[in-house]
């Protein structure tokens, strides 16, 4: 019962909100808020990608830019972050930004920002650019077999076989989720590792449309005026990397993204979010200017540039109880305010 009532309880609360101002946008003047974006896709693109909660469709995006650019001054992470002041009276600042590299970012989310002359921040995994294979987390999504198949079965036991911790779920919480948190825990070859063996055993039901950009596609990006930040060299879960890997991920990342488009790279994204102090250290030793997380909110005046919040968008998150995006829905969430997810 209460599943059934909640989005209108919820979408009650968000009125009731917007109507007293609490999401207003002008609430963020002074503080600098950061929107993410991983994967913009058609719709029947986005069916066959096994993790549709990172998809907007191109014309989500649109939807999502023509309000970012009527309420923000949207400019690139680094510029805004550079600008960034304590005066309450400005218009506020929001960086719009897209992680991993994908193509589809080149082929359908660069003419929506066009068409929005906006220019946004694009973090790319530098040993994965222009390479045949996907990052680990798709080559697992794409491998996994079906939600209650047999083959399902069987590959569970094959990854706990492994060593992967699979945490118990009281709700009914898809297996897939549940498995790539276990595998973010573990060190990036045994992650690597899995990824092959259910590859092996099961093949991958990756689609011919599916690819990361090359050198020459991320030049174009950086031609059109937008930002090419690092998200490190392999996307591995920098907390599980020993000094050496860390080095590579960070510094190697660096020096590779900027001889491939030669300009500065001052930006970079943790992988999955996760860092620690050790990570920062190699992260600022390494010579970027910044850093993002995945920690929701936004960032008020003089928050430390190497922890930077973001606030996630996705389609759902963005649509009221009646499945139409809403305007009051995607406020709310930028102004990450409780409930928003």
């Amino acid at each position: 019962m209460w599943r059934t009532i909640r989005p209108f309880v919820r979408d009650g609360i968000v009125g009731f909100g917007a109507r007293a101002g609490w999401s207003a946008p002008r609430q963020a003047a002074g503080k600098l808020t950061i929107a993410t974006f991983h994967r913009v896709l058609p719709a029947e693109r986005r069916n066959e990608y096994p993790m549709p909660e990172l998809v907007v469709t191109p014309d989500e995006l649109d939807w999502c830019l023509g309000l970012f650019t009527t309420n923000y001054t949207c400019q690139t992470l680094t510029r805004s972050y550079a600008e960034l002041d304590d005066d309450k009276r400005g218009r506020p600042r929001l960086a719009v930004t897209f992680d991993d590299g994908q193509l589809d970012n080149l082929e359908f989310a660069l003419p929506v920002l066009a068409r929005h002359r906006v220019h946004a921040t694009f973090y790319v995994v530098a040993d994965a650019v222009g390479q045949a294979e996907p990052l680990w987390h798709d080559r697992v999504a794409y491998a996994w077999p079906p939600p209650g198949s047999t083959d399902e079965a069987r590959a569970l036991r094959l990854v706990t076989d492994a060593g992967v911790a699979i945490s118990a779920s009281e709700t009914p919480t898809p297996m897939l989720p549940r498995l790539l948190a276990g595998l973010k825990r573990m060190p990036p070859a045994r992650a690597e590792e899995v990824a092959q063996r259910l590859e092996s055993a099961f093949g991958t039901r990756r689609p011919e449309w599916d690819r990361l950009m090359d050198w020459s596609q991320v030049r174009c990006v950086a031609g059109a005026g937008h930002e090419i930040g690092a998200h490190s060299s392999t996307h591995a879960i920098l907390t599980n990397c020993d000094d050496a890997r860390l080095e590579h991920e960070t510094a190697g990342a660096k020096t590779t993204i900027e001889s491939q488009i030669d300009r500065p790279v001052p930006a970079f994204c943790y992988p999955n979010g996760d860092h620690d102090g050790r990570v920062v250290r190699h992260v600022q030793a390494a010579g970027f200017s910044n850093a993002v997380t995945t920690q929701f909110g936004v960032n008020p005046p003089h928050l430390a540039p190497f922890r930077l919040r973001r606030c996630d968008i996705q389609s759902a998150t963005s649509r009221d109880a009646r499945g139409e995006l809403s305007p009051q829905r995607l406020a709310w969430r930028l102004a990450a305010l409780p409930g928003s997810g």
